[in-house]
């Protein structure tokens, strides 16, 4: 979240600390829903099934879970911070599209 932080004080994000800690775990959410939509969509049944039994579970043996049956993982979150990065930066208004993002998902 930090690394979030600091790329929205780059962008000319300028907010108390507190809304500024809201903002950029936000980003972090969002970054989190775009990955899992790719990935959702590229699993069978079954492994979207057994991948969602261990969601409870420690995230390191979701890491696990991931390499092994979605290889292209890290190559995903990349891809997906990186168009999410640039469409903040192509934002006039970053806080807004943020807000947005949450807004359109509850």
């Amino acid at each position: 979240m930090d690394e979030y932080k600091a790329f929205l004080r780059d962008l000319g994000v300028s907010l108390p600390e507190r809304r500024l800690d809201r903002l950029a775990s936000r980003v972090a959410r969002e970054l989190e829903l775009r990955v899992g939509n790719t990935i959702t969509d590229e699993l069978t049944d079954e492994q979207l099934e057994e991948f969602e039994d261990i969601l409870a579970e420690a995230q390191e043996r979701q890491a696990q879970w991931l390499l092994k049956h979605y290889p292209e993982y890290s190559e995903v979150v990349a891809e997906e911070d990186e168009k999410l990065r640039h469409e903040l930066t192509k934002a006039k208004y970053p806080a807004v599209v943020i807000k947005h993002w949450h807004q359109a998902k509850s």
